[in-house]
């Protein structure tokens, strides 16, 4: 079935629900570029600055933007008022994100009550390509705050004529498990970390839960086929990040890709390194520019997120655009010697698979043997000896793991168990130590 968001966007770009007209999508977004642009050089003084004179600011093909300069989580950081291109009495919400160290300056994302409608409608677009009406839906996300992600789920999930139901980020397992036990719910939406957790403790029926969304980080596909074998449901996963208003994109029944919210954004996938676009297929990092905010536009904002799109037409027949799984993130790779890195989203993908694994950290350090990679596997059961003997054994036939050993870039690696803090590690995104 092809996804609903194919009809939406047509309707968003066009007043008029139908078959996705590639070449009008791609006409919207060559004006709403150029609109944009104005707008954020006529009233924001960062653009105003950053993006120089206006003879360049006159996009004739989307390919055009290549020209002009990327904003970057810095500068949210360091001048994130100077972004606003209304005054801050007009936002209806405003979330402020840690950096990472110690002496960073938080970011401050801006939105207005329009951006928050535009988030609820694809919210509920997406999840009606899994969700049907009269559904219950237990939300394991955040939702108290008005404008937070669960608070906005609620109000698409009542707008599709499903029932959603609060809840919160899993932070007691068993309790949530009896909740869940008592609702009955026909689909669950939390972190991937949190429904593992929830899926290794499982002693539910079969079936009991149909449908699962996974989002707020990401996931390895040995964890999605995990959690599908042991609730006996389908999983689909949804990409976004607050910078995007929390919606980017979602799977469909397909699932090769996130089908993208085009009509709010365009997209990029650039090569890190010379900056330069990629074509279809080659992964590089994700940057995208609104197409609809008025208060805080963001103009070829680099993510950080690793991603290619898809050379192929999607299964479903959709024309919208895909993006591929997250394959990390740019920062998080772990540095070894002789320029060779690990990327944290390999080893997850050939662990998650192990039985009892909640989670795993990996930490880089250096000895008198040389650069070192510890290992720490967190397991519901110490009992099974056999645990750390399955993870060497998945290790030792990782490509990248082998060549850094062979490269010099990695002096020796170990693995080892923890039982104790295991469950302390729900309740949210995933707590790395790299």
């Amino acid at each position: 079935m092809i996804t609903p968001l194919d009809s939406w966007t047509q309707a968003r770009i066009s007043g008029k629900p139908g078959r996705l007209d590639r070449e009008l999508l791609e006409s919207y977004q060559l004006s709403r570029l150029n609109q944009t642009l104005a707008w954020a050089a006529a009233n924001s003084p960062f653009y105003r600055k950053h993006l120089g004179g206006a003879s360049r600011l006159s996009l004739n093909s989307p390919a055009d933007l290549e020209r002009l300069p990327f904003t970057r989580p810095q500068d949210l950081s360091a001048k994130g008022l100077d972004l606003l291109c209304l005054s801050q009495s007009d936002f209806s919400r405003v979330v402020t994100l840690p950096t990472s160290g110690t002496t960073g300056r938080a970011k401050r994302l801006y939105f207005t009550e329009e951006d928050l409608k535009r988030t609820v409608d694809f919210f509920g677009r997406g999840m009606s390509t899994f969700t049907e009406p009269g559904d219950k839906v237990l939300i394991l996300m955040p939702g108290n705050t008005p404008g937070s992600v669960g608070d906005l789920l609620e109000k698409a999930l009542w707008g599709i004529k499903a029932r959603p139901f609060q809840y919160g980020f899993v932070k007691d397992p068993i309790a949530a498990l009896a909740g869940i036990k008592e609702l009955k719910p026909e689909v669950l939406v939390g972190t991937p970390l949190d429904l593992l957790t929830l899926a290794r403790l499982n002693d539910l029926p079969q079936g009991t839960v149909k449908k699962v969304l996974l989002s707020a980080d990401r996931s390895p596909v040995s964890l999605v086929r995990t959690i599908e074998k042991s609730l006996g449901c389908e999983v689909f996963d949804h990409y976004g990040m607050t910078e995007m208003g929390l919606g980017g994109a979602v799977e469909c029944k397909a699932k090769t890709g996130y089908h993208l919210r085009e009509a709010d954004f365009y997209f990029e996938v650039i090569d890190p390194k010379t900056d330069a676009s990629l074509e279809p297929g080659e992964t590089g990092e994700v940057v995208f520019t609104t197409l609809t905010r008025k208060g805080m536009p963001l103009i070829r904002y680099r993510t950080k997120d690793l991603a290619a799109f898809p050379p192929l037409p999607c299964p479903c027949g959709s024309r919208l655009k895909r993006l591929s799984k997250i394959k990390g993130r740019i920062g998080s790779l772990i540095p070894l010697d002789q320029g060779e890195t690990l990327n944290p989203a390999d080893l997850d993908e050939a662990l998650f698979s192990l039985p009892y694994l909640l989670d795993a950290s990996y930490s880089h350090s250096r000895t008198s043997e040389g650069p070192g990679l510890l290992i720490t596997l967190y397991a519901l059961d110490a009992s099974d000896k056999t645990l750390i003997q399955q993870a060497r054994h998945k290790l030792k036939a990782l490509p990248s793991l082998t060549r850094a050993l062979r490269a010099g870039g990695l002096a020796f690696w170990e693995v080892k168990l923890d039982v104790k803090t295991a469950l302390q590690r729900t309740g949210g995104k995933r707590k790395m130590n790299q």
